[in-house]
């Protein structure tokens, strides 16, 4: 079962993240991904993507909350892709080792929970 939470990340604020940075892959990872999150648990999100090129990796958590709003607190590791991730390196991931999952990916038609 996905977590009501990942479910909602996916549908509220997965389009615009996709529209305004254009990410080469996006992954949720921790308790939320591996079915062990308490209802006070955040959701713990990589995002991979070109656009935080010039942006200090410090700085880059604060640029995507800028962007979007969620009612769930969202800790973002934001990675710039160099040198630049093919989809099978995303199996290797820490996000994956840590029990996480892709939950998009612009060569995807279909993203993991979606029938």
């Amino acid at each position: 079962m996905t977590d009501v939470w990942v479910e909602r990340y996916r549908k509220e604020v997965l389009p615009k993240l996709a529209d305004t940075l254009r990410p080469s892959s996006v992954l949720v990872f921790g308790s939320r991904a591996v079915g062990a999150a308490h209802p006070e648990s955040d959701l713990d999100v990589i995002i991979v993507a070109e656009a935080f090129a010039g942006i200090p990796f410090v700085r880059r958590m604060a640029h995507v909350l800028g962007l979007v709003r969620f009612p769930k607190h969202v800790d973002y590791a934001a990675r710039f892709p160099q040198p630049p991730l093919k989809p099978d390196d995303l199996g290797l991931s820490l996000g994956c080792r840590l029990g996480g999952y892709v939950v998009w990916h612009p060569t995807q038609s279909r993203q993991p929970g979606n029938t």
